[in-house]
């Protein structure tokens, strides 16, 4: 009996850190990018506004009303994206993606279309610069 209950118990453990593994860490410049690159996409403004600067929040709610006739994000509404490139230096990250529209189109979103994030108080948060 008692090498039952040792053998549960390193089951239980196992399968506890293989949880913990397969959770990953959701505070990466990759992590918050596709988040918030899938709720902006989304038409989620608010959703995307968790993972952003103030500054930036501020911004998406003013896009929010331009963006309902917006022709990219009905493109893009539906579509996976993944991060094609992270580029990291100190509290600032750059965060290229792959979106892989409903249609099959594949786009990019680099240079002047990456994502920008900075570190703020141990969180990664999206930081758009309005021009």
């Amino acid at each position: 009996m008692k090498k039952l209950v040792k053998i549960v118990a390193i089951i239980a453990s196992i399968s506890a850190m293989l949880n913990l593994v397969g959770c990953g860490n959701s505070n990466t410049p990759e992590a918050v990018a596709l988040k918030f690159a899938e709720k902006l996409y989304s038409e989620d403004f608010e959703g995307a506004g968790e993972v952003c600067t103030k500054e930036t929040a501020t911004l998406l709610l003013m896009m929010k009303e331009m963006a309902k006739d917006s022709a990219e994000f009905k493109a893009n509404k539906g579509g996976k994206f993944e991060v094609a490139k992270c580029k990291v230096e100190g509290d600032s990250a750059i965060v290229e993606l792959k979106c892989t529209q409903k249609s099959g189109k594949v786009e990019m979103m680099q240079g002047k279309d990456a994502i920008t994030l900075i570190k703020h108080k141990g969180d990664w948060k999206v930081s758009i610069k309005k021009d």
